[in-house]
Order: structure tokens, then C-alpha cells, then sequence
């Protein structure tokens, strides 16, 4: 019997494709014999290589207009591989309704596609296939993979900047999120804030993000001992970052979900508009307010403080 062949797909966005990495590492868990692609888009290609288990990864270009580019998205990239299972994870108009039809026409192979469901169970259509050029026979069930902690140890990154990072443990702040999502942003003048009260009780700071952050970055640590580690780091060597830190501090985005899962105590914030994608570890306390600027500094402090004392404890 051959090696199973299996698909996964997931183009983003960050913080979605660190919480649903749990499900890439099921999957291995159910095939272990089985030969792993993964679908990805060109920023998350470092992160996917670091999964052991991962042999090869199609790199989506996101094709918008050209019907060339879906073609050949479509057909060199799924349709021209006899796959046994094909895992979507993005799950999106995109791959509902451009991927999956234009593979299931282009394959001569009969396919089958899991998609990921917002209640996180898996929804399988198989496509009953003899040649190519036909839409094939339809059928629908489900089928069950249970979601794994997520272990982030195979990331480790380059360290190179970590020479700049505070000898004790230090309090990792992570200010920024997508520039589209302002509503996810707790203030800058919050973050200086509790910085300044983690200085006075002699707790480092280190704030962690982009050149899209720069001004956010700059009012905290030009305001304060923190260290500014703005464009410091690659998104690899985010969890050994974190791993050095007692207690990280910021928003619903990316790198805040990849930080929680070194088991570091971490208070993550929220509007209410996007609370349902709270992290649910149990070193993660989520804060949620109506607009995530009503959240108080001293609210975050205190959390900030039960988690080192327990830490200590």
C-alpha cells in the first residue's frame, strides 16, 4: 500500500494561522506515515518549514483577476496530484468557491476536501472522478480530527538581536495589529503607562513589532526604559522571545497568540467585536471591553501582577 498523500492549506492571516496550527499537528498525529504539503501564502513559508514533518510547500500567489493564475494555481498546485485528503484550513470564499470547483473540474483524480467549520469541525466532500474536464459526483459527510496543543518548540529563529534583551525577565509588550483593524488597538499611551508602573516596580520592559507599529514603539520607549525591539525579530523568533520573558502584555493579533504558547502567563486584549477568538489557554487571562480603549491601565497592572506573583508561587 502506498504513503497516503495529504494537502493542507492555509494562507492567513497570522494570529488564525497560529491558533489553528494545533490542527496541522492532529493531522500528523492521525497520518503519521502519511507525506505532508502545505498550501501557503509567501510570508508564513519560513514557519511552515520548521514542522518536521512537512516534505514539501506550494507557495500561493492569492491570484486576483487573471484567469491564467487561478488556472495554474489550481492545476500545478492541487489538480495534477492524486491527493488522499486535502485539509482546508482557511476554508474561505477563495478556496470554497474558486479552488474547490476549479480543482474538482481539473482533476482526473477522485479528490477529497475537508473544510475546517467555524464550529471547528470538519466538513468532507468527496468527488467521484474518472477523467478530467468533468465536475464529478458529489458527496458529503463528516469527518473528525481532534485539535492538539500546539508545541512551539521546533520554532527557534536566528536570535541574532537577543544580545539587546534585558539580562532578568522582562515583561513583553506587543502593541500592534493589522493597520485594518484599528479597533484591535489598545492605546499607545495605555501601553507607556503600564510600562512605566512594570519600571517603578523594577520589571524590564521589551516592546515587540513592525516599522507598522513605529510610532506606537517609539511613544513607549522614548517615554520610558523599555527596549525598543521594533524590526528586531522574524516571526521565528517569536516564541524564544517570549520564553524569556515573565509576562507578555498586547493585542488581539499574531504574534500575541504565537507568544502564548510558550506557557508564559500573558494578558491578551479585546473588543468585544472580536473576543470569540480569545485564546483559551490556561496561562491566558483575556480581557474584553465594549471598545478595547475602556480597558484601564490599572486593570492590565493588576493582572500583570497575579501573574508574576503566581509565577513566583
Amino acid at each position: 500500500m502506498s504513503e497516503q498523500k495529504i494537502l493542507i492549506i492555509k494562507l492567513g492571516a497570522l494570529g488564525d494561522f497560529i491558533l489553528q496550527s494545533g490542527y496541522v499537528f492532529a493531522l500528523h498525529e492521525k497520518y503519521p506515515d502519511a507525506h505532508f504539503t502545505f498550501m501557503t501564502t509567501k510570508p508564513f513559508v519560513p514557519f511552515v518549514k520548521c514542522m518536521p514533518f512537512v516534505e514539501n510547500v506550494i507557495v500561493d500567489t492569492r491570484p486576483r483577476y487573471r484567469i491564467s493564475e487561478w488556472w495554474s494555481t489550481c492545476k500545478k498546485g492541487i489538480a495534477d496530484t492524486k491527493w488522499d485528503y486535502i485539509f482546508d484550513l482557511q476554508a474561505s470564499k477563495r478556496t470554497r468557491k474558486k479552488y474547490f470547483p476549479l480543482a474538482r473540474f481539473l482533476s482526473p483524480y477522485p479528490i477529497n476536501w475537508a473544510f475546517l467549520e467555524k464550529n471547528n469541525t470538519f466538513t468532507l466532500y468527496h468527488v467521484d472522478k474518472k477523467r478530467r474536464f468533468t465536475m464529478g459526483k458529489l458527496a458529503k459527510s463528516g469527518i473528525e480530527v481532534k485539535e492538539n496543543p500546539i508545541d512551539m518548540s521546533f520554532c527557534k529563529g536566528e536570535q541574532k538581536n537577543f544580545h539587546l534583551l534585558p539580562e532578568k525577565p522582562f515583561m513583553l509588550v506587543i502593541p500592534g495589529c493589522s493597520a485594518l483593524h484599528p479597533y484591535k488597538r489598545w492605546p499607545a499611551e495605555k501601553y507607556l503607562e503600564l510600562v512605566l508602573k512594570a519600571q517603578e516596580s523594577g520589571i524590564p520592559s521589551v516592546v515587540l513589532g513592525t516599522d507598522a507599529e513605529a510610532k506606537e514603539i517609539q511613544t513607549i520607549c522614548q517615554n520610558s526604559n523599555a527596549v525598543d525591539f521594533q524590526s528586531k525579530a522574524s516571526l521565528l523568533d517569536i516564541p524564544a522571545l517570549a520564553a524569556r520573558s515573565c509576562v507578555i502584555v498586547g493585542n488581539d493579533t499574531g504574534p500575541v497568540h504565537m507568544s502564548c504558547f510558550v506557557q508564559k502567563p500573558a494578558i491578551v486584549l479585546f473588543s468585544q467585536k472580536t473576543a470569540r477568538s480569545a485564546n483559551r489557554l490556561p496561562n491566558v487571562t483575556n480581557l474584553v471591553a465594549d471598545k478595547i480603549e475602556n480597558i484601564s491601565v490599572d486593570e492590565v497592572w493588576n493582572e500583570v501582577q497575579k501573574s508574576i506573583t503566581c509565577k513566583k508561587d
